[in-house]
């Protein structure tokens, strides 16, 4: 008679842990991220400051990063 050795390849705790951590973080992190903008303080628009047809004055450069233009009288 024989005796039939059969192996079980059983997971620990720790590596069922880690599987189920790696699948559940996106989760985690989309809800994180939803409550996070939820909870962020809103102030009222002043008004028409929503539209996107409001005309505003942009300047293509800051007045301190200008070149200075040459001034052609002085020579």
């Amino acid at each position: 008679m024989q005796l039939q050795v059969t192996n079980i390849h059983r997971r620990s705790t720790n590596q069922i842990l880690r599987r189920l951590g790696r699948s559940v973080r996106p989760l985690i992190d989309t809800i994180a991220i939803l409550v996070g903008y939820a909870l962020l303080p809103r102030t009222p628009l002043p008004q028409g400051a929503g539209s996107m047809l409001a005309r505003t004055k942009v300047s293509p450069l800051a007045d301190s990063l200008r070149t200075p233009k040459p001034n052609h009288r002085s020579q």
